[in-house]
């Protein structure tokens, strides 16, 4: 499973992109540190795709790899 998680009062802005693997959500990294990010789709090797935005604002795709 993948996704973001964002804080309780649920503001996208601090949003942070997550696996959850073997009972366990491991964060992912970003580029801004905690700046609207997500994980949207995952293959069967455990990579992951989705975007994460810039301390500027600038919008990127990402590609985690399963380590």
């Amino acid at each position: 499973m993948i996704g973001y998680s964002t804080s309780v009062d649920g503001h996208m802005d601090d949003a942070s992109p997550f696996i959850w693997r073997d009972d366990e959500m491991i964060t992912l990294s970003t580029f801004s540190g905690n700046s609207r990010s997500g994980a949207v789709a995952i293959n069967d090797w455990g990579w992951a795709v989705g975007y994460s935005y810039t301390a500027s604002g600038a919008e990127h795709a990402v590609l985690w790899r399963a380590s």
